[in-house]
């Protein structure tokens, strides 16, 4: 008998506040935040479904009390707060890696005796950089020979 009772009770709905829209689809129909009265009930819920257009029809949805729509907003200002510092952190390690890199390198290029740049920095004119070079150039010339014939120096063999 409970079952006969649903089919032929029919729901009303009142918006009594628009409250915004969430989404819209291209078909007219939209996702939207609304205080609802349902079947004339008080106080009015805040409800999340799709609406067609002129708001005479409706699809799924779920109703909110006030209490229950202030835990979910306590919940997403948590997770979005938690996000936000995991990110900060984050940005915050790249950029301290970042400058410790930049700092080593620049103390390195302090740090380093004129003899190390090589033979063609007192050549330059003042004012001109020396181009960086990677370590490799400033290996013996017998570890770059293509021949594989000549071993470097501190791989030789003693005698």
């Amino acid at each position: 008998m409970a079952q006969e009772r649903t089919e032929n009770r029919q729901v009303t709905f009142n918006i009594k506040a628009h409250l915004g829209v969430l989404a819209r689809k291209k078909d007219g129909w939209s996702k939207e935040l609304n205080l609802v009265s349902w079947n004339g009930a008080q106080p009015a819920k805040f409800d999340i479904r799709e609406w067609s257009e002129d708001h005479k029809s409706m699809k799924k949805g779920i109703t909110l009390y006030a209490s229950e729509m202030n835990k979910l907003c306590q919940f997403f200002q948590d997770y979005n707060n938690a996000r936000i510092v995991s990110e900060s952190k984050y940005r915050r390690n790249a950029a301290a890696e970042a400058g410790i890199r930049a700092g080593v390198e620049e103390r390195t290029r302090e740090e380093e005796p004129e003899h190390y740049a090589g033979p063609e920095q007192a050549e330059r004119p003042a004012g001109e950089e020396q181009a960086e070079t990677s370590g490799s150039e400033a290996e013996p010339e017998a570890e770059n020979d293509r021949d594989g014939d000549i071993e470097a120096a501190d791989d030789a063999a003693p005698f």
